[in-house]
C-alpha cells in the first residue's frame, strides 16, 4: 500500500526541533502508469489541511516561545517495505503560530491516542502523538489537564481523524522481524487528562 506522511516540526525551544509526523492513505494510491497522478497533490494538500487544522486548535494551549512550520512537500512511502517513493509538493496550507504565555515546562505536555480496529501479532494497532510542551495555563491545580486544554486537544485529534472524505488517516506500524509493515486506519482517539513526559527528544 501507498501511504503519505505529512510532517509538522516543533522548534523554538530547549530539545527542539521535534517533529510530528501523521499518515494518510488513498484509494488506488499514488501513481498513474509510474508516475505522481493530478490527484497526489490534492491528497497531499487535504492531509496537510488536517495537520493544519489540528494544530490550530493546540495554539492556544502550546507556549508563545514555540514555532510551528510544515514541510513543503509530503513524502510517499510503501507501507509494507518503508522504501520511499517519491515526495509531492503540499499546495498552501496556513498554519498559526502558538499564543500561550508565561512559563512552560520543556519536556512536559500531553499525549494524544490513536485507536485502531486491526491487529498485528495479537495485538492491537495503537498509535500516539505527544503534544510538547504545553504553556503552563493548560493544567490544573491538580496537576492534570484544565478542561479547556482537554477540549482544545481532542478537537484538535478529531480533525485529524477527520469524516468520510478525503484521504483516510491511520498509524503506521513499520516493518520489523522480517514483517511487512501494516497501516491501520484510525477509528477514533483519547487524551488523557493526565500531564505526559516526552523523553526521548531531550534525553
Amino acid at each position: 500500500m501507498q501511504i503519505l506522511r505529512a510532517t509538522a516540526q516543533w522548534s523554538g525551544f530547549p530539545g527542539a526541533p521535534g517533529y510530528s509526523n501523521f499518515h494518510f492513505t488513498v484509494d488506488g494510491g499514488f501513481f498513474d502508469g509510474g508516475l505522481l497522478g493530478d490527484e497526489a497533490e490534492a491528497a497531499a494538500t487535504a492531509a496537510f489541511e488536517r495537520v493544519a487544522a489540528a494544530f490550530n486548535n493546540w495554539r492556544d494551549v502550546c507556549p508563545g516561545i514555540v514555532s510551528f512550520s510544515l514541510a513543503p512537500e509530503a513524502i510517499i512511502l510503501d507501507s509494507d517495505t518503508g522504501e520511499t517513493l517519491g515526495a509531492v509538493p503540499r499546495g498552501a496550507v496556513a498554519i498559526n503560530q502558538p499564543t500561550g504565555t508565561g512559563a512552560y515546562s520543556g519536556p512536559s505536555g500531553a499525549v494524544i491516542n490513536w485507536n485502531t480496529a486491526d491487529y498485528r501479532a495479537g495485538r492491537r494497532i495503537r498509535g500516539r502523538t505527544f503534544v510538547v510542551p504545553l504553556a503552563n495555563t493548560a493544567y490544573d491545580a491538580n496537576g492534570t489537564l484544565t478542561t479547556a486544554a482537554l477540549g482544545a486537544l481532542r478537537t484538535g485529534a478529531n480533525k485529524l481523524v477527520g469524516d468520510a472524505g478525503g484521504p483516510e488517516f491511520g498509524v503506521w506500524s513499520r516493518p520489523r522481524g522480517g514483517s511487512g509493515g501494516v497501516f491501520a486506519t484510525v477509528v477514533g482517539a483519547s487524551v488523557p487528562d493526565k500531564a505526559a513526559v516526552l523523553r526521548s527528544r531531550r534525553d
